[in-house]
């Protein structure tokens, strides 16, 4: 083989070797005999390098693939050899050996399984290798028929050997006969295996797929009966109280699965007809239930979310059934139980700081809200009387309660819908933060419920601890305030009298704030308060409605004033850009005459990397809401906006996550504006200015090594070739070929771009749409630029350049899509 050239395979290697060693390769794939050539360098293993190996089964891959089937049987015999010459390579080897068993088993190599099982005397790496290939197979093929493996001996020294072989069992199932490892040896060596610690979790697995193992319902039935019956006589069933709760998440899954087949049979049979064999499976379910309730109620979440699927199951069962039983109800009333208890915090709950602990529950909470929801559609009065009998619990004895209990109770109210018990319970005194938002939400929730009982809105905002409500508390009074005033029936007059009431204070006392430069903090809760209170208002023609308008028109004037202040301006400006936020939303086209002068001073000549980035949402939603009516402000605007971003930018080298999150905004400013059809603020700028932003396209494409503001880059760049790559010039066009075609071929080769993450592969689709739009423009154009004037320049085989731009011009956007990300991994190894 050229030594010379495989020197291009090293990762130092430069451009010109790199490109070398990959056109080497393709002439080897090409060539009769390249093949011979590899397989020769593999079992001599002529080369140490693993790069040089994978080289050699990238050709013997291709001749697999495309001419192993009409070769002649010498030729397909050596290449038999050579990979059972070369067991001892891994994952690479694997595939290779699933490939030809697609294209020789059973007919050219019968002997395929015996030939690897004869080496299996190697030892542990033959063995390891011999069960990759297993897996490999598995997932090249799932409809063909195999030889069980064989019982291995390595349970005892080798224990992760027996757990890939039960790995690879698991995977199996689903393709192969049942009765291969549904019968009595081998079911007898699992339970063996349930007793060893290190083997147990895999063993659980591998028993959970053979009771998932697609079925007709009968044979289901006797199936999960007869592992149920087994599993139960050898204790393995009954709790295990070691602490061990991967070990219990795993049993919780199994039992959840055997309880769900068995229902999904019961539904199956009873619309067949066999209603006496279905009740059997109902029968046998709700015999194994206790099981569900014991890990449903597991303390740890992991252990009852895995059980959660029975439940679900089974109360989907329950709403089949007309007339259910008292056992029935029972089963209902104990799962409403078990869900009550484990939405309730847990002490260890950190409020001031959360933690993963603390989402993961926030997220488990919902999936049981889910049962809690399910079980109130089956039995609405159950849920009543179970949640009264809660409430009348915990507020009888709310003095002694704990938050937990009282925050759950509160919550219990919140789902069902009812909350005149809430309002007459005094729990919004309850002096616990938890408990005093879920009350304010409540309240917020069951806002027309005031509209009838208005005699209770006293109690509810009155409560004798103003002092004592923390600055949350109090947002959330002004909200459920504002959505009182709305929902009261009254007229609009009425509205906006009411609506006076409550914001004028804070107008005044925010005005006097400002004239005297008092508190910051005051100044923005100010601000705040009347935008928590607009929130009663989801869009423009809702405060119309309200009559209630120039209660929020008024205010900002003043509010805006508060950005003058040159001391405190990190607050200040966050609550007045809350605000504006809110108005853009409530105020639509009356909030256009303030723009400007917000504009002017939210973004200062000395403005911090933090003012840009919450300025960026704020101008962009301003785009998106306002469109062409804001176009001659912001093409004013545009190049000052520009000129702050970078000139911050270029302060921030030392701080490079900072740096980049700010790029990112910059890249979706210029987003907005191109989305949202107002290209006109680009064009209106001097060519030099905007030649600048369309290189800062170009470096976002391809220089930094950013796959979120790549993406960004390029999905500007491809809307802007749609709107003007047709029809805006020579300029335009002389920028596609120069800056942006280039860009689509250098981004993927960059060593950063790593095809191995998920927000790089939706840079590659922005890439890959970039290139289908010049195309759709450009046509004949573009393919004759890449045929002859770039694609040479990166040193390719002229066959490979016609296979890409076939590719771009035939192919359907799938295949083209995976042709690339093979075309830019082979260019880069």
């Amino acid at each position: 083989m050229a030594e010379n050239l495989l020197q291009g395979l090293q990762a130092a290697a430069n451009a010109t070797s790199q490109a070398g060693a990959s056109q080497y390769l393709e002439e080897l794939k090409n060539s009769p005999d390249g093949w011979k050539l590899c397989g020769d360098a593999l079992i001599r293993n002529i080369y140490s390098d693993e790069t040089a190996k994978f080289f050699c089964f990238q050709v013997l891959e291709h001749q697999i693939k495309t001419r192993h089937q009409a070769s002649c049987p010498l030729d397909q015999d050596a290449i038999r050899k050579i990979l059972l010459s070369w067991l001892h390579s891994q994952n690479k080897a694997a595939q290779v050996f699933s490939l030809i068993f697609v294209r020789d088993y059973p007919e050219q190599w019968p002997s395929f399984f015996s030939d690897l099982l004869q080496c299996l005397q190697f030892g542990s790496r033959a063995v390891d290798m011999y069960l990759r290939i297993l897996q490999a197979i598995d997932e090249e093929v799932v409809d063909r028929d195999v030889v069980r493996s064989p019982q291995q001996t390595y349970e005892s020294n080798m224990s992760s050997l027996t757990c890939l072989c039960l790995d690879v069992i698991g995977a199996y199932i689903e393709w192969i006969d049942i009765g291969l490892v549904a019968n009595d040896k081998f079911i007898s060596l699992l339970l063996q295996y349930m007793s060893v610690e290190v083997l147990r979790e895999s063993t659980c697995d591998c028993i959970h797929e053979i009771i998932c193992k697609g079925m007709e319902p009968i044979a289901k039935k006797k199936l999960v009966e007869s592992l149920l019956i087994v599993l139960e006589q050898s204790g393995i069933l009954i709790p295990h109280e070691d602490g061990d709760a991967d070990f219990m998440a795993k049993l919780a899954k199994l039992m959840s699965a055997a309880g769900t087949q068995l229902l999904n049979s019961y539904s199956k049979l009873t619309k067949s007809g066999d209603t006496e064999t279905a009740a059997e499976c109902l029968h046998m379910a709700e015999d194994k239930l206790h099981y569900m309730f014991r890990f449903l109620e597991d303390e740890d979440d992991d252990v009852s979310q895995n059980a959660s699927g029975f439940g679900y199951t089974y109360l989907n069962v329950l709403k089949q059934i007309t007339n259910p039983s008292e056992l029935q109800k029972a089963n209902l009333r104990g799962m409403l139980y078990v869900v009550i208890k484990k939405m309730t915090y847990d002490e260890s709950y950190n409020f001031d700081r959360e933690g993963e602990d603390e989402v993961m529950f926030i997220e488990y909470r919902k999936e049981m809200k889910i049962l809690f929801d399910n079980i109130a559609q089956l039995d609405p009065n159950l849920v009543l009387v179970s949640v009264h009998n809660v409430l009348n619990s915990t507020f009888g004895n709310l003095t002694e309660a704990k938050f937990m209990d009282v925050e759950m109770a509160v919550r219990s109210l919140y789902m069902i819908g009812e909350a005149l018990s809430l309002v007459t319970s005094n729990v919004s005194y309850y002096r616990h933060s938890a408990v005093a938002q879920m009350f304010f939400e409540t309240v917020v929730r069951y806002d027309r419920f005031f509209a009838s009982q208005s005699h209770h809105i006293p109690t509810v905002l009155d409560n004798g601890c103003q002092n004592l409500l923390s600055a949350d508390d109090q947002l959330f009074l002004y909200e459920s305030a504002g959505i009182l005033i709305v929902s009261s029936g009254a007229v609009a007059e009425k509205q906006l009298l009411y609506m006076q009431d409550l914001l004028s204070p804070v107008i005044m006392k925010f005005d006097s704030l400002v004239t005297k430069i008092f508190s910051p903090v005051n100044i923005f809760f100010g601000v705040v308060y009347e935008h928590r209170a607009s929130k009663a208002f989801p869009n423009q023609q809702s405060l119309k409605d309200g009559g209630c308008g120039p209660c929020f028109t008024e205010a900002l004037p003043i509010f805006l004033r508060a950005l003058t202040i040159p001391i405190h301006r990190d607050t200040i400006h966050s609550g007045v850009r809350q605000y504006l936020h809110r108005m853009i939303v409530c105020l639509g086209d009356g909030v256009l005459p303030f723009i400007p002068v917000a504009l002017d001073h939210l973004l200062i000549e000395d403005c911090t990397a933090r003012d840009i980035q919450e300025f960026i949402p704020l101008i962009n939603q301003i785009i998106a809401r306002f469109k062409l009516q804001i176009g001659p402000l912001l093409s004013d605007a545009f190049m000052p906006i520009i000129n702050r971003i970078f000139s911050v930018l270029r302060k921030l080298a030392e701080n490079k996550d900072e740096e980049e999150t700010l790029r990112r905004s910059y890249f979706l400013f210029v987003a907005a504006i191109v989305t949202n059809d107002v290209t006109s603020v680009l064009t209106s700028q001097n060519c030099q200015d905007l030649d600048q932003v369309l290189m800062t396209l170009i470096q976002g494409a391809v220089e930094f090594p950013d796959p979120v503001a790549q993406k960004i880059s390029f999905n500007i760049l491809r809307k802007l070739v749609e709107l003007w790559g047709g029809s805006n010039g020579i300029r335009f066009e002389e920028f596609i070929y120069k800056s942006i075609v280039p860009a689509t071929f250098m981004a993927p080769m960059k060593s950063t771009f790593n095809l191995a993450d998920a927000q790089t592969i939706l840079t590659l689709q922005e890439i890959i749409l970039t290139q289908r739009t010049i195309l759709q423009k450009q046509g004949g154009q573009l393919i004759d630029f890449l045929q002859n004037k770039y694609l040479p320049t990166l040193l390719l085989a002229p066959q490979v350049i016609q296979d890409y731009t076939s590719a771009l011009e035939h192919a359907d956007i799938k295949t083209f899509k995976n042709f690339v990300k093979a075309f830019f991994t082979n260019l880069r190894s």
